[in-house]
């Protein structure tokens, strides 16, 4: 689909040449300009280097515990993480795409916006198609599948992307976004810990995933469509055909799903009812329908400008304690970015709580599931420490708006840029919303390490002491996120500098440096080697952020990213 004309382009183009030809100074311009646009498309090189290791990875499971069940469950989370990252693309492309407003002012059809955008999604899941094609394909190269089952593998490879992309339509039009959004980034973090402590966590994970390969690949709607290729390779457990029709539904449903997504397309410029001018310092009463907003004149206005009672803080309720203390603890500059960064007030006593109501209701699931068996136990214990610990990061680096972009002439400013406000000041803020939840954090950890001990009939005492680390180590991770946070609303890595070559080998040492010291305190089995790689951890993790610290107090980078042309 073309939303523009190629005829017209490409008459458009020989003129545009011709008239740069014909003038030396637009030339000389030309080829100026030519050189701040050449930006190398890494794209590609980096999807295709993701496929490469994903071959590599599935090989390499296979090889070493000689199961093709196990790289089949591995190549399942793989999917799953796609999945997360597929449903937030749809969902952007059709709710938040850039280029939506502007195409509505085209004389087209809103359908024909829709497939534009449908178009889109497709392309980029194009590179989710060539990672099962190398998964698939290395696990057949090395199961020396003859002709005909190689014919069978083109088969698998279309209907797990098919049963992946309409599992994103489903999710997109039925299920919420946020967690599929905390799925993904607990994977993500998963994935880089194992990668850098492999030698330590990965001959557990790789025996927790040999034990657990059928059963992922029964529960993970992503590995349905995995689960009979091992019929391939002279396996007789002919009911793993059965996760076939699941899928065989899904891939039948995604055309009408998509079409109902294209009911519900609709573009439409939000429109806010006139409200009653509220005076600072009155209580503000509901609206009714019967109720005419009520406008102040020029003369009150002027009143409250001249006694700058606009400049009132409006008062949020502290409900629990935790916000009464972060409050006092606050000094007056803090109050008042606390209103900018948390417009609708703070909430930290309210998400504990939920996050201790989930801990509880997935520890009963995890001791009910014992009665089924080790290994489900096992399974229900990894998926129980993997939400919990997620939901925990989540609260400890909780930026609330602060990071959020601001188009202001040409560029992106986050909002924090508008507060006066410096880095120093503005991590100094959000640390002290992580040290008023440290004890919150700690009660969560030691509760899990307690009841993981006692399903794995470890020493409870281990368990605790594991969670206490795994704690810490969560909180010294508000430093390192709190860089990458505001590293993100900035210049300092998009310009090729002395500055910037430091800065990036900087981080990249410290950050290695951090996951294999953290992951060795925690597996250490020998307590006082392991106590000090765990403050070493800690230790890597202030360091990392006093070094970028250093680099913003010096000023080798501002708070504006360009946008790429």
């Amino acid at each position: 689909m073309k939303l523009h004309s190629p005829k017209f382009e490409r008459s458009l183009k020989r003129l545009v040449k011709a008239t740069i030809r014909s003038s030396p100074d637009l030339r000389r311009e030309h080829r100026r300009v030519r050189r701040y646009r050449k930006n190398l498309n890494l794209k590609w090189l980096w999807r295709l280097a993701i496929s490469v290791l994903l071959g590599v990875g599935v090989r390499a499971i296979q090889e070493k515990t000689g199961h093709l069940t196990t790289a089949l469950a591995g190549a399942g989370i793989y999917l799953l993480a796609a999945l997360c990252f597929r449903i937030h693309s749809l969902w952007t492309k059709l709710h938040a795409a850039s280029d939506t407003p502007a195409l509505t002012t085209l004389p087209v059809t809103m359908a024909n916006i829709f497939h534009w955008q449908l178009q889109k999604y497709f392309r980029e899941s194009v590179f989710l198609l060539i990672d099962l094609a190398v998964i698939f394909g290395v696990l057949a190269w090395d199961n020396n599948f003859t002709f005909w089952k190689w014919t069978c593998v083109l088969l698998f490879v279309a209907m797990a992307w098919l049963n992946v992309l309409g599992l994103a339509a489903l999710a997109v039009l039925r299920l919420p976004r946020a967690p599929f959004q905390m799925i993904s980034g607990g994977l993500i973090l998963f994935g880089v810990v194992l990668f850098f402590g492999r030698s330590v966590i990965g001959p557990l994970a790789l025996r927790w995933l040999d034990g657990s390969a059928l059963i992922l690949i029964q529960l993970l709607p992503t590995a349905w469509a995995l689960a009979p290729f091992e019929l391939l390779n002279h396996s007789q457990r002919w009911w793993l055909l059965l996760p076939w029709l699941p899928v065989a539904l899904i891939v039948g449903n995604l055309k009408p799903w998509l079409s109902t997504l294209r009911q519900g397309f609709v573009y439409r410029e939000t429109l806010f009812p006139s409200v009653s001018d509220q005076v600072p310092g009155e209580e503000s009463e509901p609206a009714t329908m019967s109720d005419s907003p009520r406008q102040l004149g020029s003369t009150e206005i002027e009143g409250i400008l001249a006694n700058g009672l606009f400049l009132n803080r409006p008062s949020h309720p502290l409900r629990q304690f935790p916000e009464r203390k972060l409050w006092s603890w606050f000094n007056a500059r803090e109050q008042a970015l606390a209103d900018f960064v948390y417009p609708s007030g703070m909430e930290i006593g309210a998400s504990w709580k939920k996050l201790y109501t989930v801990l509880l209701a997935m520890t009963g699931l995890v001791l009910v599931s014992g009665t089924i068996g080790p290994t489900t136990q096992n399974s229900t214990l990894g998926l129980t420490a993997f939400v919990v610990c997620c939901m925990a990061l989540a609260r400890i680096v909780n930026h609330g708006s602060a990071f959020n972009p601001m188009w202001c002439g040409g560029v992106n400013v986050p909002r924090y840029a508008s507060c006066g406000i410096g880095f120093k000041e503005l991590a100094r803020f959000f640390f002290k919303c992580a040290l008023v939840q440290l004890p919150f954090l700690f009660g969560v950890m030691l509760i899990l390490g307690g009841v993981s001990a006692w399903c794995l009939k470890q020493p409870v005492g281990l368990g605790l002491l594991f969670g206490f680390k795994a704690a810490g180590l969560i909180f010294a991770s508000r430093f390192i996120l709190m860089v990458f946070a505001f590293s993100s609303g900035t210049n300092d890595t998009s310009r090729f500098r002395l500055s910037s070559v430091l800065l990036m080998i900087a981080v990249v040492v410290l950050v290695l440096m951090f996951f294999l010291l953290g992951g060795a305190g925690l597996f250490v089995p020998d307590p006082v080697p392991a106590f000090f790689l765990w403050a070493g951890a800690l230790l890597d993790a202030w360091v990392f952020f006093w070094v970028y610290g250093w680099f913003y107090r010096f000023s080798r980078f501002d708070l504006m990213c360009l946008q790429k042309q």
